[in-house]
């Protein structure tokens, strides 16, 4: 992939040896010609993640640019997950915060922690891409983890690339629960989806892992024991420092991941610290195995 490009009139440099690009010298408040949208779908699908700083995005710019991955998802509005949400003022756009006007949340998933997931694989069709604005950032914490699924399969042993060769897994979450842990009994309004454990990115052809630790429930064929412990082997392992970059949000970034190819977290931060968040999704897919 190059780094400049006389078309596009825009060059990046790697975040992390794994993932991650960081694209300097556009704007992305102005429509983007097709030429520069095609180069830059070819280097998210090759890094993961790309990242823009000091942009000034409206949320119809959002929108625009989301448009650009795939058609804007609809399906986080609080009809759809079983959940009180307040209303959002942008259809299609989700705003995550933990700022209160009289007392109400304007926004959802306001703090804490957020273990390692990929966005909407609870879902029949995952979602393609997600893309996260800062507004509001606190003075520490709240940073976005980025895990290569590309990477943490490559460095797999064969021995275990063969056992989870063609193995589906499931992916469960209740929205009313808990954000964090796999560990409950999902209740009535609980998700449930079957994907791949490794998945074949459509894009590039690379196998990426797949599985999560906040939401795959189990391996599909293995028996209970053998599944937990083959799980929580590839939690530790896909989250090793090798494989993570660790974004460090200024107010005007937006990043834009490709849930195929990597997972995501966030870092605790002190609930007293307002954290404002606009978040976008596109392109819902099916996903197909990676097959040795």
């Amino acid at each position: 992939m190059r780094e400049t490009s006389e078309l596009t009139r825009f060059s990046c440099r790697n975040l992390h040896p794994a993932i991650g690009a960081e694209v300097l010298g556009l704007d992305l408040s102005v429509p983007l010609a097709p030429e520069v949208v095609a180069d830059l779908i070819a280097l998210w699908e090759d890094r993961s993640v790309l990242v823009f700083r000091d942009q000034k995005l409206s949320p119809q710019d959002q929108l625009r640019v989301t448009d650009y991955f795939g058609p804007p998802s609809q399906n986080e509005h609080k009809k759809d997950i079983g959940v009180d949400l307040p209303e959002q003022e942008t259809p299609g756009i989700v705003l995550i915060s933990n700022v209160q006007v009289d007392g109400k949340p304007i926004g959802s998933i306001g703090d804490g922690e957020l273990w390692f997931h990929s966005d909407n694989c609870y879902l029949p069709k995952s979602a393609k891409a997600s893309l996260l604005y800062a507004v509001e950032i606190p003075r520490a914490g709240g940073e976005t983890r980025y895990a290569s699924g590309y990477a943490a399969y490559q460095a797999l042993s064969p021995e275990t690339k063969a056992k989870l060769n063609g193995v589906m897994a499931d992916y469960v979450f209740d929205y009313k629960i808990n954000t964090q842990t796999r560990r409950f009994k999902p209740g009535p309004d609980a998700f449930h989806a079957v994907h791949p454990a490794v998945v074949l990115h459509p894009g590039t052809g690379r196998p990426a892992l797949f599985v999560n630790r906040q939401t795959t429930e189990r391996l599909i064929g293995m028996d209970p024991e053998e599944s937990e412990a083959l799980l929580q082997e590839l939690f530790d392992f896909q989250e090793r420092p090798e494989f993570v970059y660790d974004h460090q949000w200024r107010p005007g970034d937006l990043a834009i991941w490709d849930n195929r190819s990597c997972l995501h977290a966030r870092k605790d931060f002190d609930p007293g610290e307002r954290r404002t968040m606009r978040r976008t999704t596109a392109g819902e897919q099916k996903l197909e195995p990676a097959l040795a």
